[in-house]
């Protein structure tokens, strides 16, 4: 089954593919360091097949993702689902599980310490803005999108 998603980015900064799966993981592209793309840009990210590292383009050079000592670091998701209107993701006003007003699970210290994808597809961090437990967004996520959003980074 294939879906297109509609970003508001750019299709010539996006390449690769992403693929969610029927229980909710998400396939990224897989290679080796040789197989990297030739032309790259930052905020790409990729699972190095080669390293078993996941590895992202920080705008000069790729950067491995790294688990703590024994790999016991824990990367957490949380998950909204967007109904075209809103924009403010973890307000806090509630801690419903299924309501977009949960804040979430961590506090990233910087924009760049999360990896947010918008029903499968990477949002470059100029896109949003993390303050505290919540996410903003520019525009609102169309209604019905699943929004994922990964953090776990900031002690890595």
């Amino acid at each position: 089954m294939s879906k297109t998603v509609k970003t508001g980015i750019d299709a010539g900064l996006q390449s690769g593919f992403v693929k969610g799966g029927p229980t909710g993981s998400l396939k990224l592209p897989t290679g080796t360091t040789a197989e990297r793309d030739a032309f790259t840009q930052a905020g790409q990210i990729r699972f190095n097949s080669q390293t078993n590292f996941l590895e992202f383009f920080n705008g000069s050079a790729f950067v491995q993702l790294q688990g703590a000592t024994n790999a016991k670091h824990t990367i957490t998701v949380d998950s909204y689902t967007g109904d075209g209107t809103t924009t403010v993701f973890g307000s806090g006003a509630s801690s419903d599980a299924s309501s977009v007003e949960k804040p979430l699970s961590f506090a990233p210290t910087a924009d760049q310490n999360v990896l947010i994808f918008i029903d499968g597809v990477f949002q470059p961090d100029s896109v949003y803005a993390i303050s505290g437990q919540q996410v903003t967004f520019g525009a609102a996520p169309g209604s019905g999108t699943s929004i994922k959003v990964l953090h776990g980074f900031d002690s890595v």
